[in-house]
């Protein structure tokens, strides 16, 4: 990739001292936004490629990365931008991956006790919504009885999940240079 023109406009001193809220250019797509509360974040302005309109990328705060940083950052975005691809939409199906990969990992008695924790707070109205037992012949909470109906279940929450798995690398194969 060839040099961008006009890139380090901005001074580190710059980025520190500024409170005047606007966006200040670095050049090759880089911004430093000031928000009117003072807050300081990292912007990448680009024209995507896959849809042909205008972006913005955030990437950081000013406070966790230096401009040095955010400069890198702004190189590693234009790589993907001269590729051909939009880096919002390669970062959003990449954090999809990792919920996938992690999602895939549990099991569905997991998953469903997460769920439970999560929505421990609805059990008034929840009660209603799984079979009543009687204390001699199952078990004696709400709790129990949930995840008994849970243990229950007979499908695989995993297989659909590989099957989704599946369907992705499917779209994506024809994405993936040949080797």
């Amino acid at each position: 990739m060839g040099m961008v023109k006009g890139i380090g406009k901005l001074a580190a001193l710059k980025v520190t001292k500024e409170t005047k809220p606007g966006y200040y250019g670095d050049g090759g797509g880089l911004w430093l936004q000031v928000s009117k509360s003072g807050t300081k974040s990292w912007v990448f302005r680009f024209k995507s490629p896959v849809t042909g309109k205008a972006r913005e990328m955030g990437m950081g705060s000013a406070n966790t990365y230096s401009l040095a940083e955010a400069r890198s950052r702004a190189t590693d975005v234009r790589k993907i931008v001269d590729a051909g691809l939009d880096p919002i939409v390669e970062r959003d199906t990449e954090r999809q991956r990792i919920k996938l990969a992690t999602v895939m990992a549990m099991t569905f008695e997991q998953c469903a006790n997460t769920y439970i924790e999560a929505h421990r707070a609805m059990r008034s109205k929840m009660i209603h919504q799984w079979k009543p037992w009687d204390n001699s012949t199952g078990p004696r909470t709400l709790e129990g009885r949930r995840r008994s109906a849970v243990r229950g279940y007979k499908g695989s929450l995993r297989g659909q999940l590989q099957e989704i798995k599946v369907v992705l690398d499917e779209i994506d194969a024809p994405l993936e240079s040949p080797k």
